[in-house]
Parts: structure tokens; C-alpha cells; sequence
């Protein structure tokens, strides 16, 4: 009995039942080559699920083909019996696959339909905890630490070096000053103020003596 009622599918699922049909359903030309071939073990047999039949058949031609080729015989008058029977075998399976399809398809249906339906709950939002802000302050790592005292002893080392530097030329020039004081001196006499002729001891015009410092 075909319980099949294609009008209830839908276009897209009409498309998708033809072609699972046409996928799953024996061939018919396939059928007749195996019966052609191999009818005579019941090879078409098994192509259509008949395994019974199928085995009893290749049992009756390997044990009876010894007595005077009778199990051949009786295989081969089976055969021809049914190459009758292949077209009804053919229409039996593709109308088993067509409602095996149907019952996959409105299976599918009625499961997305109660899936459709059921009302999620609602999600509750829950209040957050309040978070309590924490400024951390990281230790002071070592690396800075020695960073900070190198700095601080390069800026020592090179203030005192500028100090130095600073104080030696002020002593440089000091003494500079003097001496340039000093020749001042020796170029005019000290008494009289009258300029003195170089390398002399006295004066010629007071007749002071000259200061040798």
C-alpha cells in the first residue's frame, strides 16, 4: 500500500525526495547484466536483497553441477523463471525507497516544527558584584635601583671633575695675571715710573734698583 502523499512536501523537498530516490533505488539495467551474467547463481538475486533464494540457488549449481550437470539445469530454469519477476522486483524496491524518503522528510519536519516552537526562557540578566577598584603600585626593581645609583655617581664623578677643571684654570689664569703683573713691573721702574732698558739692574733715570721678582 503506498502511503506516499507528495503534495504535502514542499517544492524544495519534492526536489530533495527525487533525488534521494534516484540515488538509493537499484538500477534496472544493472539488475538484467547480473541476471545475464550470473543469473544462474542467483547473482541478481542478491543484488535485490533476496539472500535466501540467492544462496540456496548457488549451493544447488556448485553441489549438482558433478551429477551430470543437473544442478546447472535446474539453476538455469530458475534464471529464465526469473528474468519475469525482475521488473516487479524493481517496482517493489523503488517504491520501498520512496517511502523510506518520505518517512526521512516528514520525520525532519515535525522536528524542526517542535523545535519552532518551544519558547525559549527568558535569560536572566544577573547583577554584577561590584568591582572594587585596586591601584597597584609595583616594587622597585633592582635594575632601576643600580641605573639610579650609576646615574648619580656619573653626575658626581663628572661634577667634580668640572669642579677641578674649573678651579685649575682659575689658578692657571691667576697666575697668568701675575706674571704678566710682574714683567709690567720689571718694564718700568717702580720710583720713578721712567721705563727701564731690559736686563738692567738700576734705574737710569733714578738709579733704584730693579726688584728682580
Amino acid at each position: 500500500m503506498n502511503t506516499i502523499d507528495k503534495p504535502q512536501l514542499s517544492s524544495k523537498e519534492l526536489m530533495i525526495f527525487n533525488q534521494e530516490v534516484e540515488n538509493r533505488k537499484k538500477n534496472s539495467v544493472v539488475a538484467y547484466l547480473i541476471w545475464w551474467f550470473f543469473g544462474f547463481m542467483g547473482g541478481h538475486r542478491y543484488y535485490f536483497g533476496k539472500t535466501q533464494s540467492a544462496v540456496a540457488m548457488t549451493l544447488i549449481f556448485w553441489l549438482g553441477v558433478w551429477v551430470f550437470g543437473l544442478g546447472a539445469a535446474i539453476t538455469l530454469i530458475w534464471a529464465i523463471i526469473d528474468v519475469f519477476s525482475i521488473g516487479s522486483w524493481f517496482r517493489e524496491d523503488t517504491q520501498k525507497v520512496e517511502e523510506q524518503v518520505f518517512n526521512e522528510l516528514q520525520l525532519g519536519k515535525l522536528q524542526s516544527n517542535q523545535a519552532t516552537n518551544v519558547t525559549p526562557a527568558p535569560a536572566q540578566n544577573p547583577t554584577p558584584a561590584p568591582v572594587q577598584n585596586r591601584v597597584s603600585q609595583p616594587a622597585p626593581k633592582m635594575e632601576n635601583r643600580q641605573t639610579s645609583a650609576s646615574f648619580t655617581t656619573s653626575n658626581s664623578v663628572s661634577t667634580s671633575t668640572s669642579l677641578s677643571t674649573s678651579q685649575s684654570g682659575t689658578a692657571v689664569s691667576e697666575t697668568a695675571s701675575e706674571s704678566t703683573a710682574t714683567q709690567t713691573q720689571r718694564q718700568f721702574c717702580n720710583q720713578c715710573g721712567a721705563k727701564l732698558v731690559e736686563g738692567a739692574t738700576f734705574c737710569t733715570n733714578c738709579g733704584a734698583k730693579v726688584d728682580a721678582r
